[in-house]
């Protein structure tokens, strides 16, 4: 039980209420390190609040043992993933790709 309760104490639950436009200029330009397992959830009073990237890359940096959720949630303008051209991407899923905000 105490076990249990230390390792809430170490989660951080983040609650989208609206439509949410990242920028270049109110961004930091170093990667925003994940220090505790996240979680960015859309509010339920929302039909899936907008969380608009605006095609930035190394958003986060996300260490091997943290964990980031995104419940709830548009996601938009992700940065174009990279990848052969000969490779024939209508075979894959849409996030089988990295999504490059987060760094790992």
């Amino acid at each position: 039980m105490y076990t249990a309760a230390l390792s809430a104490l170490s989660n951080a639950t983040i609650i989208i209420s609206s439509n949410i436009s990242v920028s270049n200029s109110t961004w930091p330009r170093a990667p925003v390190e994940v220090t505790r397992n996240t979680t960015l959830r859309g509010t339920s009073l929302l039909s899936r609040p907008v969380l608009d990237f605006n095609l930035l890359v190394n958003m986060w940096h996300i260490p091997p043992d943290m964990i980031v959720v995104l419940e709830n949630l548009t996601l938009a303008n992700l940065a174009p993933a990279y990848f052969t051209p000969t490779l024939v991407f209508s075979q894959f899923g849409p996030l089988t790709e990295r999504v490059w905000a987060f760094e790992r």
